[in-house]
């Protein structure tokens, strides 16, 4: 009697790329109101004299001072991690804070106070931003799926990020790096900080954004984005290059001196609009880096 013999199964045991960052499925969405809602802002601003009066223009410009701030709101929504998106609330709880004693109301403490943390938290949300394009020096830790279902601290407080803008902190060399600079240069903006330290601040920035230009060239010619496919390289580099537009133009509106009082607000409540701006094309661009393992 002969035996039936069973044919072979073969299997692939080539390693398989696998995608652990997916994108919300309601990100176009969110990426359309936030073009809208910058564009309308900047038409507004463009024609504020043929809304206002010379008398009400003042009263206007000074709400728009404070409540510019509110731009936050993208970038606090799209940064990944707890990190980047702690740093975002503070910087923009002590502008509100600084920018409402600029109108001329009170608050609790000194109003130089409210200025150096605006200044010390805004220079180190850019730094922050600009540094998490640096490579990586050593690969991050990746937990199993056996280790993520026995520990949450598997779960969420180790290995690459699975969802975008994730509300959760992750604990990695780049972080801890990113932490560890971030945090130097605010300690230096504190203690160098004064009425006219301007120039000292937006240098520190300038230096921040050629470091993740550098950066953000060298993931597509020889980091983690150059094996990636065409459409993410694309729009990675595209994020990339609405940022650095944002951020030069938030840079010029910063520096820029209007004829009155009230076009000074108005200008300084567009750097508001394009810095945070900025941040948000910069967190879109990093998803697309962290997409592909």
């Amino acid at each position: 009697m002969t035996s039936k013999v069973l044919p072979v199964t073969k299997y692939d045991l080539t390693p398989k790329k696998s995608i652990i960052l997916k994108e919300d499925e309601d990100q176009g969405e969110m990426d359309t109101v936030f073009f809208l809602s910058l564009i309308s802002y900047s038409v507004f601003v463009a024609y504020r004299d043929s809304f206002y009066t010379d008398e009400s223009k003042m009263a206007e410009a000074s709400f728009n001072l404070v409540m510019s701030n509110l731009f936050a709101f993208f970038p606090i929504m799209q940064a990944q991690g707890l990190w980047l998106k702690s740093l975002l609330v503070l910087t923009v709880y002590f502008s509100i804070r600084w920018h409402w004693t600029n109108i001329g109301l009170k608050l609790t403490s000194d109003d130089q106070w409210y200025g150096k943390w605006d200044a010390v938290f805004s220079i180190m949300i850019i730094v922050a931003y600009c540094m998490s394009y640096l490579p990586k020096c050593k690969r991050d830790f990746q937990p199993t799926e056996e280790q993520e279902k026995k520990s949450w601290v598997y779960r969420l407080c180790l290995g690459r990020p699975k969802e975008t803008s994730e509300w959760r902190c992750r604990w990695s060399y780049t972080l801890l790096i990113n932490m560890i600079l971030t945090t130097g240069v605010g300690v230096m903006v504190y203690n160098v900080w004064h009425g006219g330290s301007m120039n000292i601040q937006i240098a520190i920035c300038w230096v921040a954004i050629c470091i993740a230009v550098v950066s953000a060239v060298y993931q597509l010619a020889m980091g983690e984005l150059k094996a990636g496919n065409a459409k993410t390289r694309k729009k990675f580099m595209f994020w990339i290059v609405c940022g650095t537009v944002f951020g030069i133009t938030a840079f010029l509106f910063k520096t820029a001196e209007g004829n009155t009082k009230a076009d000074d607000f108005f200008f300084h409540s567009l750097w508001h609009a394009y810095v945070m701006s900025c941040a948000y094309s910069f967190s879109r661009a990093t998803e697309y880096k962290e997409i592909y393992i």
